[in-house]
């Protein structure tokens, strides 16, 4: 089963003396090519109370306007119920006040990047040789930009994230 990240485009970050493209985040499995468009996705939305809840879904992707790709983590060996209960343990909000390098406070991307973090260091996964926690966030943001201009050229524009 493929597993990765969904990225969705909303411009440039708003603060100008960190001026990345900002991208909503949000973690994705497939047991089917990707290219099938048949994905489950797991995210984390902020209501308007700026409290954070759960949003699991099962999109359809290609016709998301703001859909940029797929950075491709790896595949999972274990099931699709197994994926699903191990992410339906990590609550939408941050109990533990976990920080990582790259996004500042909890965000969707932060949500994602420990669940990813914490499925390597469960031996689900290995991260790519010389990707670990110190980077991956850039590089996510990097394949994001890719993947965003590939938009169009293919209905599911899919970058592994050792690229």
């Amino acid at each position: 089963m493929s597993f990765g990240i969904a990225l969705y485009y909303y411009g440039l970050n708003a603060d100008r003396h960190h001026p990345l493209p900002y991208f909503h985040w949000a973690f994705v499995s497939s047991e089917r090519p990707w290219s099938e468009n048949n994905t489950t996705c797991y995210e984390i939305i902020r209501l308007d109370n700026f409290v954070w809840k759960w949003h699991f879904t099962r999109p359809d992707l290609a016709k998301s306007a703001r859909f940029s790709g797929i950075a491709e983590l790896g595949n999972f060996p274990g099931s699709a119920k197994l994926i699903d209960k191990i992410i339906r343990t990590y609550h939408a909000a941050n109990v533990n006040e976990w920080n990582v390098t790259g996004p500042s406070g909890w965000t969707c991307a932060t949500w994602v990047m420990k669940l990813a973090i914490d499925l390597e260091e469960q031996g689900y996964f290995n991260f790519p040789d010389g990707i670990s926690e110190d980077n991956l966030y850039r590089t996510v943001l990097e394949k994001g930009q890719i993947l965003r201009d590939l938009k169009g050229m293919t209905r599911i524009p899919v970058l592994p994230l050792d690229d």
